[in-house]
């Protein structure tokens, strides 16, 4: 299956560098560089302070970089806070994922 996406992938690329088109336009590369910074500190911070708190943390900057105009952080913070519920009820209780317990509650 794998080899299949990737043939599939090459194909399309090799179709966009023959085809004639308008260039596309330059990329921000800030906010990719922000997501990309954002998950691996994710992944420090989950062993640091456990799974459901670093995912809301981490959805408070994501859709903090989405979300626009009024009330933004109110809107921010409720998504986050939603997401990072409904990821805990689908991996903790739904499949019983184990997660280890934060750093900060060891002893």
């Amino acid at each position: 299956m794998a080899i299949i996406v990737i043939c599939l992938g090459l194909a399309l690329f090799i179709k966009s560098l023959v085809k004639e088109g308008q260039p596309l336009p330059a990329l921000v590369w800030k906010k990719q560089l922000a997501v990309i910074v954002s998950i691996i500190g994710y992944t420090f911070l989950i062993q640091l302070i456990g799974f459901p708190f670093s995912t809301f943390v981490l959805m408070v900057f994501l859709f903090g970089m989405l979300f626009e105009g009024n009330h933004k952080w109110l809107k921010t913070i409720l998504a986050a806070a939603v997401t990072a519920f409904a990821a805990w009820l689908v991996f903790s209780v739904g499949c019983q994922v184990p997660f280890p317990s934060p750093l900060i509650f060891r002893s």
